[in-house]
């Protein structure tokens, strides 16, 4: 009887283990498609934005604003301004934003977001961006690339992991400039 009853208790634990692992596999299932439909959203986000790039490239070599009046709007009321935005006849769009700046009148430093979009059939290499900045201007930080400042230009190259940027994509640089002067878009090379 003490046997029989062992047994019985012994069942009754592996079927309450087996109960617990069927609940845990349940929720790791029922994350992972959480996560999946996450991801699927984010996909056809990133898809609408190049879209939208891409046609922002197109209406400016055509001689058409690059942006529509909603962009702007999103835009100014994030509190960013466009600094900036050429397409040459390279088929390359460069976009500087400004996104915020701090200290005094003396020494002010200025945040810019710097976007380049490849919108040719072909991926570029070795990129290099010239910006007028003024003679007094100076690079205080970067990320995602790397910058010198000489003779009151700017010179912006990637860094080692977006050398290259691959046909209908977008590289993005973050820069810092202390005491910029006037800001113009002198130029972008490629390979």
């Amino acid at each position: 009887m003490e046997k029989k009853k062992n047994n019985i208790l012994k069942i009754i634990n592996n079927a309450s283990s087996m109960m617990i692992f069927l609940v845990f596999l349940v929720m790791c299932v029922g994350i992972a498609a959480v996560i999946g439909v996450y991801s699927v959203k984010k996909v056809e986000q990133n898809k609408e934005t190049n879209s939208s790039v891409n046609n922002s490239a197109a209406q400016e070599q055509s001689g058409e604003t690059a942006r529509n009046t909603e962009e702007e709007k999103s835009t100014e009321e994030a509190g960013k301004e466009v600094v900036f935005e050429d397409c040459g006849e390279d088929g390359v769009l460069v976009t500087m934003i400004h996104t915020g700046e701090w200290g005094s009148k003396n020494d002010l430093f200025t945040q810019y977001d710097i976007y380049i979009d490849n919108t040719t059939g072909q991926e570029i290499r070795d990129w290099r961006i010239r910006i007028k900045v003024g003679e007094e201007a100076a690079c205080n930080n970067i990320w995602n690339g790397e910058a010198k400042v000489t003779d009151g230009v700017l010179t912006v190259t990637p860094a080692e992991f977006n050398k290259s940027i691959s046909s209908k994509t977008q590289a993005t640089v973050g820069i810092i400039i202390q005491k910029a002067g006037a800001l113009a878009f002198e130029n972008i090379s490629f390979k």
